[in-house]
């Protein structure tokens, strides 16, 4: 049977329904599972200069359609020793996001970071509470290593005050209250000027992705430089 009709699965009406695998930041990988294949997204988003001795930091982006393409503006920006790889899921929810990639997350230190956007398809399903319960869940388990979440994004397209954006500013709000409790993990607040979303409002534009890139790559740096402290200086005549 050819490819493309692999794809194609007739529904109970005798229409057909495209089945396609899920994209991985810009990868498409086939399975038999809703589980993303681990082993191949460790590929994603490397730099070709980077060899495994030059790397002294990891940098895994998660999140849904909003960081699309976000991995690779930030390994663009950031400097040439940091391996920088995404994973996407456009339109999943936030307990999907957070399990979505397991075993890259334990093989990361204190050199290493995590970044996260999640919450924006839950606060549209009404299921805000278990999406912060499930990504402070995710915060409070993996204390071994640098976690930075990114608050839900506005929704441009709706009237300026809607019933959905107070309840994503409600969501922020709360995500930012419970954040403190946790010395490894802090919040980045999204750009929400409109002039840095797509016309349609909802999905950052070019601009506004790229303003994202460097926020977040500014934030790491920050981190590490406190974690990793200033100089030792010895003095030569004590020795």
């Amino acid at each position: 049977m050819p490819k493309f009709l692999r794809n194609l699965l007739p529904s109970s009406s005798g229409c057909f329904l495209f089945n396609y695998p899920p994209i991985v930041h810009g990868q498409i990988f086939e399975s038999k599972s809703n589980k993303v294949n681990t082993k191949r997204t460790k590929t994603v988003d490397k730099g070709d200069n980077e060899s495994p001795s030059s790397v002294a930091h990891k940098v895994l982006i998660i999140g849904n359609s909003h960081m699309r393409n976000c991995a690779t503006s930030v390994k663009s920006t950031i400097k040439n020793n940091f391996a920088v790889q995404g994973v996407v899921k456009p339109g999943a929810m936030a307990n999907i996001l957070v399990n979505s990639a397991k075993n890259e997350v334990r093989g990361l230190s204190k050199k290493d970071f995590v970044v996260i956007c999640g919450g924006a398809n839950d606060i549209g399903k009404n299921n805000s509470a278990m999406a912060l319960h499930q990504i402070m869940d995710f915060v409070a388990t993996n204390t071994h290593t640098n976690i930075a979440l990114i608050t839900a994004p506005p929704r441009h397209y709706l009237m300026p005050s809607p019933r959905i954006n107070i309840a994503v500013t409600t969501f922020n709000r709360k995500l930012k209250k419970l954040i403190k409790a946790h010395h490894h993990a802090s919040l980045l607040e999204i750009v929400t000027n409109r002039d840095l979303y797509t016309n349609h409002g909802l999905h950052l534009n070019g601009q506004g992705k790229e303003r994202l890139a460097n926020q977040i790559v500014s934030h790491i740096l920050s981190v590490l430089e406190q974690s990793e402290g200033p100089p030792i200086v010895l003095d030569h005549n004590n020795l």
